[in-house]
């Protein structure tokens, strides 16, 4: 009798903690504009670290580790079209991950790329599979942000992998700019166009 009171008190006293724990999931913020680039935002919820790097203006990765309550080693891909042309490839985002206890309570970590093309053609020289044309296996891009956490596909055979829980992930392929944004830009063209008429009228 004293063994279970004492299971009950340890399970009252560690749900809250393991729970706490759970509900912080680690985030990530992709977009893509013609603006800023590509960039990648993570929340404050990667315990053990996370870390962007910006590879050129059309791409940038991320490292990072934080605490899953599932997960297993692997990797996927998520290919991004042209909205008006699913032939046409936009962006690539791929991604490798780990967890150092697969099935249980882990520390997981994940490495990605996001790369969006350059006038239609990706810098790597990346091409999107007939396979993944054939059968949809792509996302068409609307400027959105949209979650991807669950369209990762296996690089080889197409099929939908997971990535290890407590993270989310959602992207935006071309995004539109702020609404703020575009007006401090439309400001600055016309102040250069005042500007340059009054030089032309002096």
């Amino acid at each position: 009798m004293k063994r279970n009171a004492w299971w009950v008190g340890m399970a009252a006293l560690t749900g809250p903690l393991l729970a706490a724990g759970v509900a912080s999931a680690a985030h990530i913020t992709i977009t893509d504009d013609d603006i800023n680039g590509v960039v990648i935002t993570p929340d404050a919820n990667f315990e053990f670290g996370v870390n962007v790097t910006q590879n050129h203006f059309e791409s940038a990765s991320l490292s990072g580790s934080w605490i899953a309550s599932t997960g297993a080693n692997g990797s996927g891909i998520i290919y991004f079209v042209e909205e008006n042309d699913h032939t046409i490839l936009s962006d690539v985002l791929t991604a490798t991950w780990t967890s150092d206890n697969p099935g249980g309570f882990s520390v997981a970590s994940i490495d990605l790329t996001f790369e969006s093309d350059v006038n239609g053609v990706l810098l790597s020289g990346a091409t999107i599979p007939q396979l993944w044309l054939d059968n949809g296996w792509y996302i068409q891009e609307t400027g959105d942000l949209t979650s991807v956490i669950g369209a990762f596909r296996d690089p080889n055979t197409g099929a939908l992998v997971s990535i290890p829980s407590n993270l989310s992930m959602i992207a935006a392929s071309d995004a539109v700019p702020e609404p703020s944004t575009i007006v401090l830009l439309g400001m600055g063209l016309a102040g250069f166009a005042a500007f340059g008429r009054k030089r032309l009228q002096g």
